[in-house]
């Protein structure tokens, strides 16, 4: 049943589950960069995970309507997407939230968000071979090589922001 469910939703459990990683891990590696300070992080973190994970998922509910596709349809992908994003995009502010508890230091939790994020790449990289009965060692190495490759250049571009403000 459960892979029934990803065979049919896949494209929007990958779309929505790497954009919420990619953007949430983004704005902790920028923010780290520009030493902004982990409770700014997890403060954007989580309105980024809210706010782009409605808009991806109505983007994706009207652009599957500009196709004139069934109403009810179009709403279930609209939710995955939602869903997908709102959860994996949540699990590299994890460990953040561990440093807000003085559970973590601040360069533990960074640390510890950039391998969570690793895994949940590795994770939705998985599932996209194993639905798509693909190579799985290539799959995750592919995601996680682009995620990796965008939380790189958020933290240039922080590092260059922390020399201006």
């Amino acid at each position: 049943m459960i892979k029934n469910f990803f065979t049919k939703y896949v494209q929007e459990f990958v779309y929505g589950g790497i954009d919420g990683i990619i953007t949430t891990f983004a704005i902790v590696a920028s923010v780290v960069g520009a030493n902004l300070g982990t409770g700014v992080a997890l403060l954007l973190g989580f309105a980024n995970v809210l706010a782009d994970g409605f808009s991806m998922a109505s983007s994706n509910y009207l652009s599957e309507r500009a196709d004139n596709k069934d109403s009810f349809e179009s709403f279930k992908s609209a939710i995955v997407t939602f869903i997908s994003f709102v959860i994996l995009g949540s699990m590299p502010l994890i460990a953040l939230i561990g440093y807000t508890m003085g559970i973590l230091t601040s360069d533990q939790a960074v640390i510890y968000s950039l391998i969570t994020a690793s895994l949940t790449f590795a994770f939705v990289g998985y599932v996209k071979a194993y639905i798509n009965e693909k190579n799985k060692i290539l799959s995750v190495l592919e995601t996680l090589a682009i995620g990796l490759i965008a939380a790189a250049i958020a933290y240039g571009v922080g590092q260059f922001a922390k020399g201006l403000i």
